[in-house]
């Protein structure tokens, strides 16, 4: 009974030890931070003041320079005009009036009529269609495997003398799906060779520009 006696007073000490020394920790951290805390008013209340001085010197400065350029005196007067020999009213130059175009109805004027010769006719264009629609069996091998059917607007300059076509065009018309490289290489080289045989003057001009409807 004596020993928890003993042990109760002695944690009772030993708490009160540790408090104290817990409230000495925080008194000495006040003084600490008071000691910060006066330190820094103080170094507040002695921070010069020379910064406004110097701001109000170079306004002083600015407003005596304005001072020496204001002139405060009238303007010199104007020596009268001399009188002329009458009373008399200042005039200024008009600007001329240009007219501005006429708003009236311009009357309507009889013209020559125009006439135009009608293209002349190139005779041996119907043998060459017949002979482009005879390549039909071999146009229609180059389209194998292919599902619906189709046509081409063939364009190209053909050479009346020596039978021969060159710079070449081929559009897909209306739903025609497009024709693959292979395929359109196909249909130029079958186009293309053999030469065609036109009943065409020595004398014609140069290549003549003939457009056709394929259909396969």
């Amino acid at each position: 009974m004596r020993r928890t006696r003993a042990d109760r007073a002695k944690r009772q000490a030993q708490r009160s030890a540790l408090a104290s020394r817990v409230e000495s920790r925080r008194e000495a951290l006040r003084s600490q931070l008071e000691a910060r805390r006066r330190a820094a008013l103080a170094k507040r209340k002695k921070k010069p003041r020379w910064r406004r001085w110097a701001l109000l010197l170079v306004l002083l400065g600015l407003l005596l320079l304005l001072l020496r350029d204001c002139s405060c005196s009238p303007p010199p007067e104007q020596p009268p005009l001399p009188a002329g020999p009458g009373p008399s009213v200042g005039t200024m130059d008009e600007p001329e009036v240009v007219p501005g175009p006429s708003m009236d109805r311009i009357e309507r004027q009889d013209r020559p009529e125009f006439r135009s010769e009608p293209p002349r006719e190139v005779v041996w264009t119907r043998s060459f269609r017949l002979q482009v629609a005879a390549r039909g069996p071999r146009l229609a091998a180059c389209f194998e495997g292919m599902e619906r059917p189709g046509r081409l607007k063939w364009s190209t300059a053909v050479e009346p003398v020596e039978g021969r076509v060159s710079d070449h065009q081929l559009e897909p018309m209306l739903l025609t799906q497009g024709v693959t490289s292979q395929e359109e290489a196909c249909v130029l080289d079958v186009l293309s060779d053999p030469p065609y045989r036109i009943d065409a003057d020595e004398g014609s001009s140069g290549p003549t520009r003939v457009s056709l409807v394929i259909e396969f």
